[in-house]
C-alpha cells in the first residue's frame, strides 16, 4: 500500500495554453524521493492506481516553468504486451521474431495529467517529448534501445486524441 501524504494534495487550478508555461519537461524520476512522489501521485489520481508494473520500466515526472518548476503529471513506460495480433501484423514479424525482439517494444502503461491542470496541448507535448528522448533514457537505465512504443486507450472513456496529436498510430482494438 502506498501512503498518501500532503505532498500530492490538489493544488490551485492551472489553465492556459502550453506556450505560456514553457519549458515543459519530461524528466526521469531518478531519485528515491522522486520515485516515491511519482508512486504517490499515481496511486492517488490515476484510475488504475499504481498497479504492479512488471519488467523494465522508466518513470517520468512532467514539469512546467523555469526557475521554480512545478509538477503537472506523470507517465511510465514498461514492458510491452506479450501478444497483440494487430501490432504483430503491422510489424510483419513471425512468432519467432516476436519471441526474440519483443523487448525492443515498450508500453506507455501509465499517463496522468493532474486533475487541476488544464493546459491545452500539454498531454500531446509531453508524449512527444518522451518519445523523442526515451531511447537515450532507456539505454542509460537498461542498456538497450527500444525501437517502438505502444499503449492502450480505454475507448469507452477516452478518445486518444493526445496520442494522435503526438503522432502515435492507431492500429485497432484489442480483443481484451
Amino acid at each position: 500500500k502506498i501512503p498518501i501524504t500532503d505532498k500530492t494534495d490538489p493544488k490551485e487550478s492551472i489553465n492556459g495554453l502550453i506556450n505560456e508555461f514553457m519549458p515543459v519537461k519530461a524528466e526521469i524520476a531518478d531519485t528515491v524521493e522522486k520515485e516515491i512522489l511519482w508512486d504517490e501521485y499515481m496511486e492517488r489520481y490515476h484510475e488504475l492506481k499504481y498497479g504492479s508494473p512488471f519488467g523494465n520500466q522508466l518513470k517520468y515526472l512532467i514539469s512546467i516553468g523555469g526557475k521554480e518548476p512545478q509538477y503537472v503529471g506523470c507517465m511510465m513506460f514498461s514492458a510491452s504486451s506479450w501478444s497483440l495480433s494487430k501490432r504483430d501484423k503491422w510489424i510483419g514479424w513471425t512468432k519467432e521474431d516476436r519471441f526474440s525482439r519483443l523487448y525492443l517494444i515498450v508500453n506507455n502503461t501509465r499517463f496522468l495529467i493532474f486533475p487541476w491542470i488544464k493546459i491545452k496541448n500539454l498531454a500531446s507535448y509531453s508524449l512527444s517529448q518522451a518519445a523523442r528522448k526515451i531511447q537515450k533514457d532507456w539505454w542509460l537505465k537498461h542498456r538497450y534501445t527500444p525501437v517502438l512504443l505502444e499503449t492502450f486507450v480505454d475507448s469507452e472513456k477516452y478518445s486518444g486524441v493526445s496520442y494522435r496529436a503526438a503522432n502515435w498510430i492507431y492500429l485497432g482494438n484489442t480483443r481484451g
